[in-house]
């Protein structure tokens, strides 16, 4: 990397904080925790075979609404009111010919109306249900507004209940080889895949400010230990990268106007890798060891705990997690208080996954 290509990449990551600032604030707080949980997760799961597929059983969507219902009416029945109407406000729309990218919820507050959108891409067998419990979790959590708090665990709450959903299903009588029972962990695997190629620039920049080649050294004396060749690559990939992006950008018009500007499209996937496995990771650690009376809870009253940080309201819950940045003045004492509590809570998480792969196994095999 030359001095010239430091002042290409420092200016793309300029322009990405500035947004992250504004709309990914949890992000740049806690980039170092959230990079270290992402490492260990990424050398838990980098092993472990979370590829499979599910056979196609023709199931209708009458079918896959119903199925779904009871699914739902037993999380909490006061839902079912929002779920029957799911089809007649138009809030649900089914795709038989994958339309979309991807199953997905969409919030959208415009001249003063809201509008919500759940998009369902059919894949005629129970992981259709899988999705659209998903979806709905975010529906029933981000339907009238969305805050800081919702952008970081909305996902921790929809996959929480997804798991519930595949559990519900299995004790029901439907074996695994008819749901992608692994695909939470195989979609986390991906995310923080993508998670580790930029996470050691981003936490360069984001406490040390500009990056040069004496960035490496400030890197391995106060955060972690890497060499200057390494670090240069790590450097020169993500270069790269953006600089491909904003190529694309500038030169495809369709591009540009689907995906507004640079700092708002790795705005969109920073957001998406961060909560994928963030979410996921908590959410294998609560089907364990939390009441879910109080996910419940916590899904019915987001909005009204604005006022309080991540590491409250998972405290709230019994997740012990130490996001260090939440607590303010933290000396050295408190910090490696926080980093073993970290550890601890990683490792149990893990052991639970280890728990739901184990079952789900033996339930293809029964």
């Amino acid at each position: 990397m030359n001095e010239e290509r430091y002042q290409e990449l420092n200016a793309y990551l300029n322009e990405i904080f500035k947004y992250c600032e504004e709309e990914n604030y949890f992000f740049l707080r806690n980039i170092e925790e959230l990079a270290k949980m992402n490492d260990l997760f990424l050398q838990y799961i980098m092993d472990k075979p979370v590829e499979d597929k599910t056979v196609e059983n023709n199931m209708t969507f009458e079918e896959v609404l119903t199925i779904t219902r009871s699914i739902i009416a037993s999380i909490d029945k006061s839902y079912l009111k929002d779920f029957d109407q799911l089809l007649e406000t138009g809030v649900l729309d089914f795709s038989f010919q994958k339309e979309y990218e991807d199953s997905c919820f969409t919030h959208i507050e415009k001249k003063g109306q809201t509008y919500n959108l759940i998009n369902i891409n059919r894949e005629f067998n129970y992981d259709d249900v899988l999705s659209l419990v998903h979806e709905f979790i975010h529906f029933t959590n981000g339907k009238e507004t969305i805050g800081a708090n919702w952008q970081v665990l909305t996902e921790f709450l929809s996959i929480y209940f997804e798991i519930y959903a595949t559990e519900y299903l299995c004790n029901n009588g439907v074996l695994d080889n008819e749901i992608r029972y692994k695909d939470r962990l195989r979609i986390a695997k991906g995310h923080a895949s993508v998670f580790s190629r930029y996470e050691i620039v981003f936490l360069a920049y984001e406490k040390f400010g500009a990056i040069d080649k004496n960035t490496q050294k400030f890197l391995s004396n106060y955060i972690l230990n890497i060499s200057e060749k390494q670090f240069e690559l790590e450097c020169y990939n993500l270069y790269n990268n953006l600089r491909r992006i904003d190529k694309k950008y500038k030169e495809d018009t369709k591009w540009k106007k689907k995906q507004g500007s640079i700092s708002k499209w790795s705005n969109s996937f920073i957001t998406s890798n961060y909560r994928y496995v963030f979410g996921t990771i908590l959410a294998f650690y609560a089907r364990k060891y939390v009441d879910m009376d109080k996910i419940i809870y916590l899904n019915n009253h987001l909005h009204a705990m604005e006022e309080k940080s991540v590491t409250e309201i998972c405290h709230g819950l019994g997740i012990p997690i130490g996001l260090a940045s939440e607590i303010e003045e933290m000396d050295a004492q408190i910090a490696a208080s926080q980093q073993k509590m970290n550890q601890k809570f990683l490792m149990k998480a893990f052991s639970s996954m280890d728990d739901y792969l184990e079952k789900h196994h033996n339930n293809i095999k029964r």
